[in-house]
């Protein structure tokens, strides 16, 4: 069975796991089927369209602002490249708890209040990310050519330009969207 696994970031480039959630679906696809449910009108067919240009409209969805904040905050979590601001783990958190009340399907896995309880155990870290499945590769570690061939490194989040913060860019957009 795949698994999420979350992890604390410190700068700049320090990867600590805080957690392992078994069963992988409990984060992304239950995230992904309500989304597609609530907003596309077709619940399980993110499988259908993940495979799209922009996954036939999900992907963008975190940014229209008329979708609720924390339905935007709970499909961004997903996303590979996204950092969870450390100085706003415990709104995040909120955030995540929110949309589970509103979205958990008794007896199918979804991981979201537990991994709002770790939010609120974080003091001091300069984010929090996730490697959402198991089976793929892990989006903050990357290769690095040596003269003996090479080895794996963790993401320099102090200068690496390929992550977002989240509730920074969730502020951006609110602004853009009040001008």
């Amino acid at each position: 069975m795949s698994y999420t696994t979350m992890y604390r970031v410190d700068l700049p480039d320090t990867l600590t796991e805080l957690a392992e959630f078994r069963n992988s679906h409990g984060f992304g696809p239950a995230v992904w089927s309500a989304v597609c449910a609530r907003f596309l009108g077709d619940g399980m067919n993110w499988l259908l369209r993940a495979s799209e240009p922009d996954g036939g409209g999900l992907w963008s969805l975190w940014k229209d602002p008329r979708m609720p904040i924390h339905w935007r905050v709970a499909l961004a979590c997903t996303f590979d490249r996204v950092v969870l601001d450390g100085t706003r783990l415990a709104e995040i958190a909120g955030y995540l708890r929110q949309f589970a009340r509103e979205t958990a399907i008794p007896g199918n896995a979804n991981h979201l209040v537990s991994i709002a309880d770790e939010l609120d155990r974080i003091d001091g870290a300069f984010g929090v990310v996730f490697h959402a499945t198991s089976v793929s590769e892990n989006p903050w570690v990357e290769w690095e050519d040596d003269e003996d061939g090479g080895r794996s490194i963790t993401y320099n989040f102090a200068t690496g330009d390929n992550h977002f913060m989240l509730m920074e860019e969730i502020d951006k957009q609110a602004t853009e969207a009040s001008r």
